[in-house]
């Protein structure tokens, strides 16, 4: 509506079904009992102020993605699940020093599997039981779309649980709420090891 409102030079707008991207990587083999997390690494604070409310969400939290990452790597481990880690970018020197220093501690103990952020979301998805998203990225949407179990985690208090930009996806807010779903859809691998 927002388009047609605007543009007037387009003459027809239709809403389709998702559009797949590809990419050039035959095989990525990720282990068994994968869990995808999609991290959105921040750029320095002062990219985003004063052009958007992230910069506020980050004055206020600024380990926001730091704790992000530390909360679901303990869960899914509890859970005796593989965390496979999906960062949307490399941004490279504008990445914030405490995101990287936070994820190079996150990753160092070799139990998480990053993937190469080029990798579609498509080809990390089909090998994995589901996924959990940095509020609100599209990744959580594509999730549903094949019909796995996709939550949005807040591990701030920060978003509110029924935001409208969520649509539809759970979000789960501080590491009780994340244990009670990744129990909810995986508690059998809690007990079973040899289950794949």
């Amino acid at each position: 509506e927002v388009l047609q409102r605007d543009i007037s030079d387009i003459p027809d707008i239709r809403v389709v079904g998702p559009i797949w991207f590809s990419t050039g990587y035959e095989r990525f083999e990720l282990p068994p009992r994968s869990v995808a997390v999609f991290d959105s690494e921040p750029h320095r604070l002062l990219l985003h102020f004063p052009q958007s409310t992230l910069g506020d969400y980050l004055a206020a939290y600024p380990d926001l993605h730091v704790q992000f990452l530390r909360d679901i790597k303990r869960v899914l481990k509890e859970a005796q699940l593989k965390m496979v880690l999906k960062r949307k970018r490399e941004v490279g020197t504008r990445t914030r020093k405490l995101y990287l220093k936070g994820f190079l501690d996150v990753i160092k103990s070799g139990e998480v599997v990053v993937v190469p952020s080029s990798l579609s979301v498509d080809a990390v998805v089909k090998q994995c039981l589901g996924a959990i998203s940095m509020p609100f990225t599209s990744t959580a949407l594509i999730l549903r779309e094949h019909g796995l179990p996709s939550a949005y985690y807040d591990a701030t208090g920060w978003i509110n649980a029924d935001d409208r930009a969520a649509h539809g996806i759970p979000v789960l807010v501080g590491i009780d709420a994340l244990r009670e779903w990744v129990a909810i859809h995986w508690s059998d691998f809690q007990t079973d090891e040899g289950r794949n």
